[in-house]
């Protein structure tokens, strides 16, 4: 009896797999060319840098979104982009900050509806995939930085892609020098300061 090629790359894939499951489910995935969710990520795509591309289907915050891998499945990956924290929404009754809106609304036009490369570097406690994400050659989050939109994001885990954290401050400093998008604001509250400011009013 004859074994198709397709057969034999799959068993020869199960066979070789290691760990448990999940993890064989995630290569079975990879075979053929997709994944669907954040879920289906392994630690080794996380250590490779792969890359996804897909449609941004709905800009969730002023710094994450969400795309589409697939014409033919419903599902979305949720998507933050790295290295970079912007001012931040409204959230579970607490207001948001000055120019939380309007930075949401920069990164609807730079990437709503549009085809993005996202390298997946890690993901975040929200279980959000934290990646560098490329419209065309525009880097996102230097774009972020250097309208004025976002600042260098320096919380526990920062990751900055192949940039490194030297561009992101450079671009940040440069914004900030021409008082460009948020920086116009004489007393400027960082993302950091304003959530840290809410925890311990809720404590």
């Amino acid at each position: 009896m004859r074994t198709s090629s397709n057969n034999i790359r799959t068993n020869n894939l199960l066979s070789s797999a290691t760990g448990g499951p999940e993890d064989m489910l995630a290569r079975f995935k990879r075979l053929f060319g997709y994944v669907r969710v954040g879920d289906d990520l392994t630690r080794h795509d996380f250590d490779m840098g792969r890359v996804l591309s897909g449609r941004v289907f709905k800009v969730v915050d002023s710094d994450n979104f969400r795309v589409s891998l697939s014409r033919f499945s419903a599902e979305t990956l949720h998507v933050r982009v790295c290295g970079v924290d912007a001012p931040e929404a409204p959230h579970f009754g607490n207001p948001g900050q000055p120019f939380a809106e309007e930075a949401k609304q920069f990164l609807t036009a730079l990437v709503d509806g549009k085809h993005v490369r996202v390298r997946v570097l890690s993901r975040d406690q929200y279980g959000r995939i934290v990646g560098d994400v490329f419209v065309g050659r525009r880097n996102v989050s230097l774009e972020m930085a250097r309208n004025g939109w976002a600042v260098v994001y320096e919380g526990k885990g920062a990751l900055y892609g192949d940039c490194g954290k030297e561009v992101f401050d450079r671009y940040v400093a440069i914004a900030k020098s021409k008082k460009l998008g948020m920086w116009v604001q004489k007393n400027f509250e960082s993302p950091r300061e304003y959530k840290k400011k809410i925890r311990e009013g809720a404590s």
